[in-house]
């Protein structure tokens, strides 16, 4: 349906409880900086990551959301594809190259990576 160079990733909740909030509980400042993430509010606000004690929140009560900055580092890689789908899965590039040599290349969340994107 369409391209997505350099996206953002909008980290899902599901993730962001799962996988997150115990990195942000234990060290928010270096897990911020280490994948480059933004921090907003309910109202999509952001704010600043060093004013929010993760220690009061529990995985099912979490009243931020967390967005990667685009580039090389980003999860998504440089370039998404979007096509529709009512599950929200899409096909994306990865900065994790290595996971294609691996014999269990099941390592995603749900959307599928693409080894080679500009080709």
């Amino acid at each position: 349906n369409n391209l997505v160079f350099n996206p953002e990733w909008n980290i899902p909740y599901s993730i962001m409880k799962d996988e997150y909030l115990v990195k942000l509980q234990k060290n928010n400042l270096a897990i911020i900086q280490k994948e480059k993430l933004m921090v907003y509010d309910k109202s999509r606000t952001r704010v600043e990551p060093d004013t929010i004690d993760w220690k009061r929140f529990a995985k099912n009560n979490i009243p931020y959301t967390l967005v990667q900055t685009s580039g090389k580092h980003n999860a998504l890689g440089i370039i998404k594809f979007d096509f529709p789908n009512p599950e929200s899965v899409y096909l994306h590039d990865t900065p994790n190259k290595g996971a294609f040599k691996r014999k269990n290349r099941a390592v995603s969340h749900g959307c599928c990576r693409v080894e080679d994107p500009m080709d």
